[in-house]
């Protein structure tokens, strides 16, 4: 019996992995449209787009062009059948050739010139020469070429019209849609799109609503939620490994502005290939990178809730019991793991030179709760490493706050000293206000977070109100100022002797955020 596969991540940790069968979206009933017109037979199982420009993925036109069917529509367009089927379709044992007509052979279909086909294979014009490009003659006027020799004249268009070309170059992007998947080393990929490409997205019944809106917008990317196609990618072994659904993803585009520049994409792309799912659970799994539109775009497994919606729409009153207890003990002992591998990341220290990481932006925002098979309660997960770094044993500790961005409400006090160095510690301040909020949910839910918001806010010495978790105190006998936490913070744990449910686990946690 052969070995189970084994995948890993830029070499971080191999996962075995069990496997399960999986239809792709309609594949199973293209052959209940019967022996009809081709043509109609492949319109039928296009796949919808978002944008109402149907697709069709290399698998589904496999499916729908069987060898019968192709042979058929040959013998009524051609007079030597047999000449071209094994070009287009040739039988599953025969050695693969390096050209190939599947896509070529669906488009004369679609235009209506299938009995051109054979002169397309004698001037070699395969599926491995799309795109095809225009060559302008003159206004209104133009041939087509092949992309790489774009000053040469394809002669198999050469007797179409001029508005049979254009059908053509227009339909050629329906066919062409791209695959997407980790390298043959379980890598990820990187890939770059022309303008004209069509992403494999399908519509969705996803129901939108203020607890999980299709556009999450921040200050350096949006995100939207996508459905891909499921047989154009081959995630669903990675995201099962990982116990997260294989449907649905979540799109993040830099902001087309100073952010979406290459230096910054490199630095998250780096961060996101040192730290993932693969590596500890609780970190979120890039999927893949890609440019397209002159934008840098990320695609990761779909998150329903960020954890500040969490808190809003699906837990906010969480039912006090042991289970509610113990999950977010395990969240919160879980997400601490996650820092510690970026901080301490062991799985990479074969390198020549060690690194140390820092997140940098960690807030109920950057916490995402995924579906998973692993809890029925989900899991929260580390994501968005935009601001993160990775630094040698040198230099770990000693980055100029200016640099730094504060995180609203957990900004933490060195983003405020003149000529401060941000360490890792940052982090670790984040960390704790991001548990003491936790904790203030299970105790009370939204409206104790609410007034936990509430009791914090004060003025700042630059006269606005903030509910940061410190405040700036002038020193008495000498000039400028000591950060001090605010009585507010550290009498959150009053309330806990007074809990319905004395458990040790809360109170740990309590006095771990505020220590």
């Amino acid at each position: 019996m052969a070995s189970t596969p084994e995948i890993c991540i830029n070499g971080d940790r191999a996962v075995q992995l069990s496997f399960r069968t999986r239809s792709s979206d309609g594949l199973n009933d293209i052959d209940s449209h019967g022996d009809g017109e081709l043509s109609e037979i492949i319109r039928n199982c296009e796949i919808e787009h978002p944008d109402d420009t149907g697709f069709w993925s290399d698998e589904r036109l496999r499916h729908i062009l069987l060898r019968d069917r192709v042979l058929n529509e040959l013998k009524r367009f051609t007079s030597r059948p047999e000449t071209y089927i094994d070009n287009i379709r040739p039988i599953q044992d025969k050695k693969p050739s390096s050209q190939t007509y599947l896509k070529i052979f669906a488009l004369l279909v679609l235009c209506g010139k299938v009995g051109d086909i054979g002169k397309f294979v004698k001037e070699q014009v395969s599926d491995q020469r799309l795109p095809v490009c225009r060559h302008e003659k003159r206004k209104g006027m133009f041939n087509l070429c092949a992309t790489a020799s774009p000053g040469t004249l394809l002669r198999c268009f050469e007797e179409w019209k001029t508005n049979e070309r254009e059908h053509f170059e227009a339909m050629q992007w329906r066919v062409l849609v791209p695959y997407f998947d980790l390298d043959s080393k379980g890598h990820v990929q990187h890939y770059s799109f022309g303008d004209k490409t069509i992403l494999p997205w399908c519509k969705s019944e996803h129901v939108l609503s203020s607890s999980n809106p299709s556009q999450n917008e921040g200050a350096y990317a949006q995100v939207n939620f996508v459905r891909i196609d499921t047989s154009s990618h081959g995630f669903s072994k990675i995201l099962e490994a990982i116990c997260l659904d294989d449907n649905q993803f979540a799109l993040k585009t830099l902001c087309a502005n100073t952010f979406n520049d290459e230096p910054r994409f490199q630095n998250e792309r780096d961060m996101l290939h040192r730290f993932n799912g693969l590596v500890q659970d609780h970190l979120v799994t890039l999927l893949a990178t890609f440019t397209f539109r002159s934008q840098y775009h990320f695609l990761f497994p779909y998150a329903e809730y960020d954890l500040d919606r969490y808190w809003s729409f699906k837990e906010p009153n969480p039912e006090m019991n042991m289970d509610t207890v113990q999950w977010v003990s395990k969240q919160c002992s879980g997400i601490m793991a996650a820092v510690d591998t970026i901080h301490e990341p062991k799985h990479l220290h074969h390198l020549t030179i060690k690194g140390y990481g820092r997140h940098g932006d960690i807030k109920p925002d950057n916490i995402l709760w995924f579906c998973s098979s692993k809890d029925n309660k989900g899991i929260l997960v580390l994501s968005d490493l935009g601001l993160g770094a990775f630094h040698r044993d040198t230099s770990r500790s000693n980055i100029p706050n200016k640099d730094i961005p504060g995180v609203p409400g957990y900004r933490p006090p060195e983003c405020d000293v003149e000529g401060g160095k941000t360490s890792r510690a940052f982090d670790i301040w984040t960390i704790g206000c991001l548990f003491l909020e936790l904790v203030t949910w299970l105790l009370g839910g939204q409206k104790y977070i609410q007034a936990f918001s509430d009791s914090r806010m004060s003025i700042y010495i630059n006269g606005i109100q903030n509910n940061i978790f410190y405040e700036l105190k002038s020193m008495r006998d000498e000039e400028g100022y000591v950060a001090q936490v605010k009585t507010q913070v550290t009498q959150v744990s009053t309330p806990v002797e007074n809990l319905p449910l004395n458990h040790f686990t809360i109170t740990d946690t309590l006095y771990m955020a505020v220590d």
